[in-house]
């Protein structure tokens, strides 16, 4: 069955936190699981290349708040790049869902010949400042 609703969504820094509107014959669970579901497709994610002024390697990742990520890195909270900080932002990619964004992370990682192009530019560019 389909419900053609008319729904207001709150918005708080662009993010949903509240659904007003009728709720349909299945119930608010129902509601909240398609909420979700919208939430994950339109919150904005970010594909990143830090290099490491430490041993001036490179660490590939993704994340929905990339700020906070930088800043944990640079702190040393997160275990696989934690000797090799501080950091700078070499490449920075934004996607409008995770499920691209996540696409975009496991090719650069996998995918050799992508990844290399990708890091000599960057080595001969520099890192974004």
């Amino acid at each position: 069955m389909f419900y053609n609703l008319e729904l207001k969504f709150t918005l708080k820094n662009g993010i949903i936190c509240g659904v007003h509107g009728p709720i349909p014959a299945c119930g608010r669970q129902g509601l909240e699981v398609r909420t979700k579901n919208l939430y994950n497709r339109i919150m904005i994610c970010y594909v990143y290349i830090l290099k490491s002024d430490r041993d001036k390697g490179f660490y590939i990742g993704i994340t929905k708040n990339f700020e906070s990520r930088l800043y944990q890195h640079n702190r040393g909270y997160n275990k696989s790049t934690k000797g090799r900080a501080p950091f700078v932002i070499a490449h920075l990619e934004q996607y409008k869902n995770y499920a691209d964004a996540r696409k975009r992370e496991k090719q650069l990682k996998s995918h050799g010949q992508i990844r290399e192009r990708l890091l000599r530019d960057i080595n001969f560019y520099g890192p974004i400042v």
